[in-house]
């Protein structure tokens, strides 16, 4: 997968704007993949074009608060819950 950011000069040769673009490479006559609009799984993130990480900060912020509101609808004591938090959770949002 590919990912380039090509510089537009303005008026001002220190006021650039950098901005993602198709850079058309090819291996062996194969196009390499723009990342484009989709990410890229890497390593248990995602990369995006514009290489922000708001959308899987949210993704995460929304499961976590899924995961909290499951466990805190069961008919458990504090201490279970707290167990629950501990070792489910966390195994699922690491």
């Amino acid at each position: 997968m590919s990912l380039s950011e090509l510089s537009f000069r303005k008026k001002n040769p220190s006021d650039k704007t950098y901005s993602a673009f198709n850079p058309d490479l090819y291996i062996s006559n194969s196009a390499i993949a723009f990342i484009g609009d989709d990410p890229m799984p890497y390593v248990g993130r995602h990369i995006y074009a514009d290489l922000s990480d708001k959308e899987q900060r949210a993704s995460l912020i929304h499961s976590f608060g899924s995961y909290m509101d499951t466990i805190d609808e069961l008919h458990l004591k504090g201490i279970s819950k707290i167990w629950l938090y501990n070792h489910y959770i966390i195994y699922f949002i690491a």
